[in-house]
């Protein structure tokens, strides 16, 4: 059982990041084409039950929940740190050769 919320600790704790995230973005973005869309309710019900069972893993587990936090907070610390040259264009619109550029790991950069 203690594997069980370990394990689904970190788990749901992502699961729950992404589509939270998922939200977010068709909130902010909601002209933005999406392969697909669920009904909204669907997202909501889903970070519902996994807040529920990160919180409730947390409870259970402080220790892997104290790692998982940092986990995370070392990772929006690096996001942070990387991205913060992309702010100065990040709200411009891009040119043509920009949009079909290749960009990241794949294209040398």
């Amino acid at each position: 059982m203690s594997k069980l919320i370990d394990q689904g600790l970190a788990e749901y704790a992502f699961y729950f990041l992404t589509v939270f995230g998922g939200l977010l973005l068709r909130l902010r973005e909601p002209s933005l084409l999406r392969p697909y869309r669920p009904i909204v309710l669907f997202p909501i019900v889903f970070c519902v039950a996994s807040l529920f069972l990160v919180l409730r893993g947390l409870l259970f587990a402080p220790v892997q929940g104290a790692v998982l936090g940092a986990l995370v907070m070392l990772g929006a610390c690096w996001h942070f740190y990387k991205s913060r040259d992309l702010k100065q264009w990040r709200w411009r619109e891009l040119s043509t050769e920009e949009r079909e550029a290749p960009v990241g790991i794949l294209a040398g950069e």
